[in-house]
């Protein structure tokens, strides 16, 4: 046996023993195993000298410290609201799309998605096999025999882009969820300014009602001291800021959590400082007509193209599947050395396998579930299609209702105001019915507090059909013709 074969035979033999040892061996990561792995994920994706940092930590190294991760928080010096006059629903929202960490984490699903696509469209790698004949090595009738093999798997024309088509799909559906992700954050964040601008209004009009309160406790006490009334009108007139000093406390606790809401969504400490809300939110444009809005609505919300990304992903699986009838590829590529020196025009050789695809009952089962599948994603496309045009209809009814309610307290306000006036001037001038004026008082301040109610309901309103269709309402009908009217299988 020449040294060549020896040394070959000898390196098969090392190699086979090191791969028992690694199987018996424990389970227990050895030491320099963990920056290896990282080391060679590193290289494999970045390349050797990519600059690009580990991309594997959270993987292979020790748990992570939520204390130490997140930190205390500190002020940015960036922040856009540290030295506004006052908070505008504009800023707010653009500082939490900005800000928010769960875009970041919808982006971060979606790169993992697009990253499916190159790996559904490679080949397999390719394949490499090494054999010896050990009755050979001392044979002295023939010589060593020994063969070294390569293959590789072909599939059928068109599976490997159907597969991509399927990823790519995938990887659309994550995209159009990181846009439906803002604009449920752009949403949110109106409501919570909201609640902030109610809640502040509400302080200043309790504060305001205290101060008329305690003025007509004031002239309760001079009618009592020139002997007009009785101590009783006193007594009530100091209950009544008892009670409004109650309710000042629930209120600030409102203000308070409102607050702590919009820093959580801006991804700050819920106690960092925020300027005041606007004295009263922007005006909106006049609405275009529903059918309009319908149609934006279909052309624009995410949810509704992300269905319709799953459904162009179920009709390639369909033909992927369809595909599974035709076979495989396998080339093979052989040089064959356990023929004998008198037949070395033997030795190379080449060759094809082919998977015989025999099973068309289960191949056939596999076409009738992913039509099933396309079947379902075309029937829940056209549900959501409906739903949104009724969710449309709904918002609009619902704003037209607001508005009405809205100038109706305008009126409510305007009579309460004169009957407020009037029960003063007969209290002053006569000292007579301080309850019909402390009535009247309370009336006028829930009034105001529910006009205040009712405009922020309206742009809760506009705020949840901006959501409803894919994004402003301020779009002209000449627009909406531009765009038109998507179809929708």
């Amino acid at each position: 046996m020449s040294r060549v074969t020896q040394a070959i035979f000898r390196g098969g033999l090392l190699l086979l023993a090191l791969a028992l040892g690694a199987g018996c061996a424990t389970t227990r990561e050895p030491a320099w195993s963990t920056e290896f792995a990282r080391s060679t994920a590193n290289s494999f994706v970045d390349g050797p000298n990519s600059g690009a940092g580990e991309i594997v930590p959270a993987v292979l190294e020790a748990p992570l410290d939520l204390e130490t991760a997140v930190g205390e928080f500190s002020p940015r010096d960036d922040d856009p609201l540290a030295h506004a006059a006052e908070l505008q629903l504009a800023a707010l929202t653009a500082e939490v799309l900005k800000r928010n960490p769960s875009i970041e984490a919808m982006a971060a699903a979606w790169r993992a998605a697009s990253e499916r696509f190159p790996q559904m469209i490679a080949l397999d790698d390719p394949m490499f096999g090494y054999m010896i004949g050990p009755a050979t090595l001392n044979s002295g009738s023939v010589d060593t025999g020994w063969m070294l093999e390569s293959s590789q798997k072909i599939p059928w024309p068109g599976k490997r882009q159907l597969r991509g088509t399927v990823a790519q799909a995938e990887a659309d559906v994550s995209l159009h969820e990181i846009e439906e992700t803002r604009q449920k954050l752009a949403e949110t964040a109106a409501l919570a300014f909201l609640d902030y601008f109610v809640a502040r209004r509400e302080l200043d009009l309790n504060a305001e009602n205290m101060r008329q309160t305690d003025k007509v406790r004031q002239t309760a006490d001079n009618h009592l001291r020139a002997g007009r009334v009785r101590l009783q009108d006193v007594k009530d007139a100091e209950v009544e800021l008892g009670m409004l000093r109650q309710r000042q406390i629930e209120l600030e606790r409102n203000y308070r959590v409102a607050a702590a809401r919009i820093n959580v969504l801006m991804h700050r400490s819920p106690t960092h400082p925020l300027p005041p809300p606007a004295d009263q939110p922007a005006d909106s444009p006049d609405l275009p007509a529903t059918e309009s809005l319908q149609r934006l609505a279909l052309d624009r919300r995410p949810d509704l193209a992300a269905r319709a990304a799953r459904l162009r992903q179920e009709e390639a699986a369909v033909a992927l599947a369809a595909k599974e009838f035709y076979p495989d590829f396998e080339f093979v590529a052989r040089y064959d050395a356990f023929w004998q020196p008198d037949e070395r025009d033997l030795r190379p050789q080449i060759g094809m396998n082919l998977n015989l695809p025999l099973q068309r009952e289960r191949r056939r089962a596999a076409v009738r579930e992913a039509l099933a599948r396309v079947e379902k994603q075309q029937a829940e496309l056209q549900s959501s299609t409906d739903q949104i045009q009724l969710e449309v209809q709904i918002a609009v009814e619902e704003i037209n209702a607001a508005q009405r309610s809205l100038a109706g307290y305008l009126q409510i306000i305007s009579d309460a105001e004169q009957a407020v006036e009037s029960a003063r001037a007969a209290y002053i001038t006569a000292g007579v019915d301080f309850l019909r004026l402390l009535e009247s008082q309370r009336k006028l301040i829930a009034n105001r507090e529910k006009h205040v109610e009712a405009l922020a309901t309206l742009h809760r309103r506009r705020a949840e059909l901006e959501r409803i269709i894919g994004g402003s309402t301020a779009q002209s009908e000449d627009a909406v013709k531009q765009i038109g009217w998507r179809s929708v299988r």
